[in-house]
């Protein structure tokens, strides 16, 4: 998988939750720990054109899982990497198990149990019309929980 970090403003290297759904395609990009729990977000955009964009931006590094999903007519096809270096702003992955045509590569509680959730939100994310907010972070510290 091709992916270029982005740094924060302390250089530290970076991904974005992102997508959201059309009409009746969508796509989608979560981030999650190694073992697929949900991360705190350095960065939650608030203004701006957010439909379908970057909704949360996450510190990453060796052993970060991205999960990542196109929707097509309700189709789905899931791909969950492992992020194995960056060098250079240059991601390399590796590809831990699909889902395409109706069957996973490998059983998921094989390498992580924990990942169900980040796959779900995923899907969820690529079949959310216009998405405007973050579907896999944690709370941001100076953000109120209603």
């Amino acid at each position: 998988m091709d992916l270029t970090v982005e740094r924060t403003a302390k250089g530290l290297p970076a991904l974005w939750e992102c997508g959201g759904g059309y009409t009746s395609t969508g796509y989608a990009q979560v981030i999650a720990g190694e073992n697929g729990e949900m991360l705190t977000p350095v960065y939650i955009p608030r203004g701006g054109p957010l439909a379908n964009g970057n909704h949360a931006l996450f510190v990453v590094g060796e052993g970060t899982v991205v999960v990542t999903v196109i929707q097509k007519h309700g189709d789905v096809s899931v791909q969950v990497w492992r992020i194995k270096g960056i060098i250079n702003d240059q991601v390399t992955t590796e590809l831990i198990t699909e889902y395409r045509l109706g069957e996973w590569t490998s059983d998921l509680e094989e390498w992580q149990p924990g990942i169900h959730a980040a796959v779900q939100a995923a899907v969820d994310k690529a079949s959310c019309y216009h998405c405007r907010e973050p579907h896999y972070a944690l709370p941001m510290p100076e953000q109120k929980v209603i």
